[in-house]
């Protein structure tokens, strides 16, 4: 099971402080994309970590990029690490 499984984004969805973090991690990223499309670069990478890899960091991962995916000019790509590579169109 991962953090893509319903029962590891329901036991998540509990706790808030998890909507923060991914919050503030899109308000530090979202400028850099923003500069990085304004400027015709093609990749920029966001890493997630945790202890085992599978559930916060996935969850995390998976997250950012629905946010994300509503920036113009962005597409998202998973890597199978839980990292999340953005790329211009």
């Amino acid at each position: 099971m991962t953090g893509l499984d319903e029962p590891v984004q329901a036991f998540f969805s509990n706790y808030p402080e998890i909507d923060v973090f991914i919050e503030n991690a899109y308000n530090l990223v979202k400028p850099a994309v923003e500069v990085y499309v304004s400027r015709g670069f093609q990749h920029l990478m966001v890493s997630f970590g945790c202890t085992g890899g599978r559930h916060r960091s996935v969850y995390c991962a998976e997250k950012l990029a629905e946010k994300l995916k509503g920036v113009e000019g962005v597409d998202v790509f998973f890597k199978t690490s839980g990292a999340v590579k953005i790329n211009r169109i």
